[in-house]
């Protein structure tokens, strides 16, 4: 899996911090092993435009039921979150 986001990100799997990079100009490359149930990706952004990209070469697929959020909540990189406390993710192109 390669990922980034503007400026800074931190990566859990299964509540697991798996990367940490503060170069948004260039993916972070991440060996899975086994594929998780909880994919959790935290963003800072420092100002100016903002973004995050994730790519994968095994089964995972996005789609609606990925979930977004400006707002953390307990446990947030470890277990499902109900609909309610977070957005649907937008899927752009």
């Amino acid at each position: 899996m390669n990922a980034t986001c503007d400026n800074v990100m931190d990566l859990y799997a299964d509540g697991v911090l798996v990367a940490h990079s503060g170069v948004w100009e260039s993916t972070q490359m991440v060996t899975l092993t086994g594929m998780p149930r909880v994919l959790a990706v935290d963003c800072l952004d420092l100002g100016g435009y903002v973004g995050i990209l994730l790519s994968a070469s095994s089964n995972l697929n996005t789609d609606r039921s990925w979930r977004c959020s400006n707002q953390t909540a307990e446990n947030w990189t470890k277990v499902f979150l109900a609909p309610t406390k977070i957005e649907y993710l937008v899927i752009f192109g």
